[in-house]
């Protein structure tokens, strides 16, 4: 399999995953937006299945040990 078809397939099948929301993770990240941990972009969008990037784990993980970023 190419790159190309790769990416193809990928970017297809989180578009579906991201058009059926879990239960799970609409209480998991109220959880998380309630203890402060995260929040939606500029505009309130959760985002739920967008990708972290190290950087936004870093915030979480200090958010979670209280650390005032």
């Amino acid at each position: 399999m190419s790159y190309e078809e790769f990416k193809t397939n990928m970017n297809k099948y989180l578009t579906e995953l991201a058009e059926s929301p879990c239960t799970w993770e609409d209480a998991a990240m109220d959880w998380a937006e309630q203890k402060g941990l995260i929040k939606g972009d500029y505009s309130g969008h959760r985002m739920a299945k967008k990708f972290v990037t190290r950087g936004e784990l870093a915030t979480i993980l200090a958010r979670y040990s209280g650390i005032n970023l």
